[in-house]
C-alpha cells in the first residue's frame, strides 16, 4: 500500500477545513455561482471551428442597464402563478445525522496529535504512523518519521483488517510487527497472495476536541457565540439553501415557456462556447506545461461526448435553459415593478462577499446588463423566498 492510499483521512480534514473557512470568508451567491460555473465548463468547442467567436462576445448584448432582456414584455414569453408557491418546512430542514455528520468533521479538522504516552489506541482512532513494509526481506514500500508520517484510520481497513486490529492498544512511540496476506484476487497479480511483513512506529494519536461551548469560543467566535448557536446556524443555513433550491425548482417546473428571443439565445450559446473555449485552451496550456502534451485531442472528449453535433446539441440545451430561467425571473421581476438600479446592483454583490475592486474587475470583465441580470434574478429568487407558504 502507498503513502498516498493511507493518507485519507489527513487529506479529509484538510478538504473540510479548506471548505470551511472559504465558506466563512463570503456567503454563497448561488444564481452567480451556478451560472458562471455553467458557463465555464459545461462544454468545450473545437479551436479551429469556434475561435472566431471568442472576440464577439459580449456578456451583456441584448439586456437592459438594469439586467432584463432589451425589447420584451417577459409576459408575453411566459405563463406561471408564482404567488401561490408552498413548501413544507419538514421537506427544507436537514436531518439530525447531518447535522451531527457535519459537527463531527469539523471538529476532525481541530484534532491535534497527542504527546501522552501512556494513551492506547482504540477502533475508530486516527493516528500517525511511520513503517516499513518487506516482502520476503526485500523493501516494498516505507513511510518514514521524517517525511511526516502518514495518517490511518484504525477499522478503516485500507491495509487490511490483519493491520487494523494489530493497531489497536498501542502507545505512542510502540514499535510492532504485523503480517498483512493480500487477498488472492488483488490489483498486481504479482502480489496476489502474498505476505508482507510491517514494521510500525507509532508516532502519534489524535485527539478530537468535544464540541462545546469552549470550542465555538476558541474556534468559531466570529460565527457564534456558544455551541447550539453554532448548531442553529448550520440548521438555518440548510434551510435557506433547500428553500432557495425548492424556489428555483418551482420556476423550472411550474413556469411555460411560449416563445424564446431569438437574438438573445444565440448570443447565450456564444457565451457557452467562449467560456468554453477558454477552459479547452486552459486545460491543454496547463498540461503541456506540466506533462508536455495537450489534455485533449477534442473538445467533446473532454466531456465524454462522441462528435460536435453532439456538442452542439448539448449548448443549445444548457443556453436554452439559462434563457428560460432569466425569462421566468423577469416575468416576475416586471410582474411585482421592482426595480434594480446600478447603484442597487453593485450594494447586492458587495452585500455578498464582494470588494470595491473585485465588483470593479468583474464589471469591466462581464458589463454592468450581465452583472444587473445575475443580481435581479437573485432579487425575485429572495422575494419568493420571502412570500411563500411554508406549511408546518
Amino acid at each position: 500500500m502507498s503513502q498516498n492510499e493511507i493518507s485519507k483521512s489527513k487529506q479529509k480534514r484538510l478538504e473540510i477545513e479548506k471548505n470551511r473557512k472559504a465558506q466563512k470568508r463570503q456567503k454563497a451567491m448561488s444564481s452567480l455561482v451556478v451560472v458562471l460555473v455553467i458557463l465555464a465548463i459545461a462544454g468545450i468547442v473545437a479551436l479551429g471551428i469556434y475561435l472566431h467567436k471568442q472576440s464577439e462576445v459580449s456578456f451583456g448584448k441584448y439586456l437592459e442597464e438594469d439586467g432584463t432582456i432589451e425589447g420584451i414584455n417577459a409576459a408575453d414569453y411566459v405563463t406561471m402563478d408564482y404567488t401561490s408557491l408552498s413548501y413544507n418546512r419538514a421537506d427544507l430542514l436537514p436531518t439530525e445525522e447531518t447535522i451531527s455528520a457535519d459537527i463531527e468533521a469539523l471538529c476532525d479538522t481541530y484534532a491535534t496529535l497527542s504527546t501522552d504516552t501512556t494513551a492506547a489506541t482504540k477502533a475508530g482512532d486516527t493516528v500517525n504512523i511511520s513503517y516499513r513494509a518487506t516482502l520476503d526481506g526485500v523493501s516494498y514500500n516505507e513511510v518514514t518519521p521524517e517525511s511526516g508520517g502518514t495518517d490511518y484510520e484504525i477499522g478503516s481497513g485500507v491495509i487490511s483488517e490483519e493491520f487494523d486490529n494489530a493497531m489497536i492498544g498501542r502507545t505512542i512511540g510502540e514499535e510492532f510487527t504485523v503480517d498483512v496476506t493480500l487477498p488472492a484476487d488483488y490489483s498486481d497479480a504479482a502480489l496476489a497472495g502474498a505476505t508482507l511483513t510491517y514494521e510500525v512506529t507509532l508516532g502519534g494519536i489524535y485527539i478530537v476536541p468535544e464540541f462545546d461551548d469552549a470550542f465555538v469560543a476558541l474556534n468559531l467566535s466570529e460565527e457564534a457565540g456558544s455551541a447550539e448557536e453554532y448548531r442553529q446556524n448550520l440548521i438555518d443555513n440548510y434551510y435557506e439553501s433547500n428553500l432557495r433550491n425548492a424556489v428555483i425548482t418551482s420556476l423550472e417546473n411550474d413556469s411555460v415557456i411560449t416563445a424564446y428571443p431569438e437574438d438573445y439565445l444565440e448570443n447565450m450559446k456564444k457565451i457557452y462556447y467562449s467560456q468554453n473555449l477558454q477552459q479547452f485552451n486552459s486545460y491543454n496550456s496547463m498540461y503541456y506545461e506540466y506533462l508536455g502534451y495537450n489534455m485533449y485531442s477534442s473538445p467533446y472528449e473532454m466531456l465524454g461526448l462522441t462528435s460536435q453535433e453532439e456538442y452542439d446539441a448539448y449548448v443549445t440545451s444548457a443556453a436554452t435553459a439559462d434563457v428560460e430561467y432569466f425569462l421566468v425571473t423577469q416575468y416576475i421581476f416586471e410582474a411585482e415593478g421592482m426595480t434594480n438600479t446600478p447603484e442597487e446592483v453593485k450594494a447586492y454583490y458587495i452585500a455578498n462577499g464582494y470588494d470595491d475592486a473585485t465588483y470593479n474587475d468583474m464589471l469591466a470583465q462581464y458589463g454592468i446588463e450581465y452583472m444587473a441580470q445575475l443580481a435581479m434574478s437573485e432579487k425575485v429568487v429572495s422575494f419568493l423566498m420571502e412570500t411563500a407558504t411554508i406549511t408546518e
